[in-house]
């Protein structure tokens, strides 16, 4: 046995059992359990485990698979079809054999946006946040200046906040922003502020923000760009 047949026992073995379940409303997975632990500590431990220790373990897992008619047998068909494999004595409530497509997983892309769709070209901003002021008013029109999007400059849809100042708090309707908040951008007014939070005015602080477009099958949102508020 190694783990590649452990993983295909155990998955033969839960679908008989589920199976038996369904018809005689006992589910016993004790077993199956105890096989599954024992092969963890023979296949995930490595050297951590000494060899007499792992053949101990290999004839324990052998007597539960055999004492248990409930677990499979691990069969490969060694023909053309080598990628099925299946278990010996497990079958299913039609007595057909239950049947594992031994196939790699593939993983999906990281995002559902569909590689025609472009993303939203915003560019940095700069605020100037004259000394004394008790908040800085950040508007729409100052986010979406340079915003294009398939040659629509009006198409934006929803600010994201993806790093927050340093030196100061970003706020919109008297609650704090948090990184990935998102704000709608076509709901006016549109307000967010920016607050100082040390006593002693600093030179400078930056954010970083997305700005989405406003389709919603996928909304797309543009790369990170600076935001710098600069003490005037």
């Amino acid at each position: 046995m190694n783990i590649i047949t452990a993983s295909q026992t155990l998955i033969g073995s839960l679908h008989k059992s589920f199976d038996l379940a369904s018809l005689n409303g006992n589910l016993k997975l004790k077993n199956l359990y105890l096989l599954n632990l024992i092969n963890k500590y023979i296949y995930g431990c490595g050297s951590a485990i000494t060899f007499n220790q792992k053949q101990y373990l290999l004839n324990l897992a052998i007597a539960i698979e055999n004492l248990d008619k409930n677990i499979c047998k691990y069969r490969e068909q060694r023909s053309i079809y080598t990628n099925i494999v299946g278990c010996k004595n497990c079958k299913n409530v039609n007595q057909s054999d239950y049947i594992v497509i031994n196939d790699a997983p593939t993983i999906g892309p990281d995002t559902d946006i569909p590689v025609n769709v472009l993303k939203p070209i915003v560019c940095d901003i700069q605020f100037h946040y004259p000394e004394g002021l008790s908040g800085l008013l950040l508007n729409i029109e100052t986010f979406t200046k340079c915003f294009d999007y398939e040659d629509n400059v009006d198409s934006y849809s929803t600010l994201k906040i993806t790093e927050l100042p340093i030196k100061g708090v970003l706020y919109n309707s008297e609650s704090n922003i948090n990184v990935n908040d998102t704000i709608s951008l076509t709901d006016l007014p549109f307000i967010l502020k920016y607050l100082y939070t040390e006593d002693v005015y600093p030179t400078e602080d930056n954010f970083k923000f997305q700005i989405s477009t406003n389709e919603t099958d996928p909304e797309v949102f543009s790369n990170d760009y600076i935001g710098t508020i600069k003490m005037i």
